[in-house]
């Protein structure tokens, strides 16, 4: 709407290089060097996502100055013409407390692993105008890291514990079976006959699934 345009990989590339060309400060032995630009990328997109305040944040760090001074300066440069992710959510939730369509009333996250500051802005703000909900799985282990990050993730996200239903099972436990496979062709093409031998014995494609 206004006259902007998606970023890419290589326009945010260009700019890196061109802020360590004009003040390469500390990076000035390894300016030019690939990784130098594809480190300092990295960085720049996660504070993009991460809100107003992480720029600053990180710059108050031993480690943090520099990065974030060159974030900065990458971020002024792109602001007049580029529009990236960041700018899409931060202005998705302006929008959203203007007033949203009756049919994003309800949203639904599904099998959330990694909630950035600014999608949980987002979601925040769908939850003053309508219902968030959020589906998310759990192994059974308490002690489990994957069991214990949902956990946490669904209290910064509803300010509530999470409970688990406990689940039965009706019938026998499922049968599990481990395979090793030499690489990932062969790790693909095991997949792709799993899932041929299940259509021959009768089961539908669409309740089969490959979890990647």
């Amino acid at each position: 709407a206004n006259g902007r345009r998606p970023v890419s990989t290589p326009i945010v590339d260009l700019a890196v290089k061109q802020v360590l060309a004009d003040s390469p400060g500390r990076y000035e032995s390894v300016r030019n060097h690939p990784s130098t630009v594809v480190a300092l990328r990295d960085v720049y997109r996660e504070l993009r996502i991460s809100g107003s305040g992480a720029v600053d944040a990180l710059a108050r760090t031993r480690r943090g100055a520099e990065p974030a001074r060159v974030a900065a300066a990458v971020a002024r440069r792109l602001a007049g013409d580029w529009y990236d992710e960041g700018d899409l959510l931060a202005g998705a939730a302006v929008e959203v407390r203007a007033g949203v369509p009756r049919r994003f009333a309800r949203a639904i996250v599904y099998l959330p692993e990694l909630v950035r500051p600014l999608e949980q802005a987002l979601l925040a703000a769908l939850g003053t105008v309508g219902a968030v909900e959020l589906v998310v799985a759990t192994c059974g282990d308490e002690q489990d890291d994957v069991d214990r990050s949902t956990a946490e993730l669904v209290e910064r996200l509803t300010g509530r514990p999470l409970v688990a239903a406990p689940v039965a099972l009706a019938g026998e436990a499922p049968k599990v079976e481990v395979v090793s496979t030499t690489d990932a062709d062969d790790e693909v093409s095991l997949a792709v006959r799993a899932l041929v031998d299940g259509a021959r014995r009768g089961v539908r494609f669409d309740r089969m699934g490959v979890l990647w």
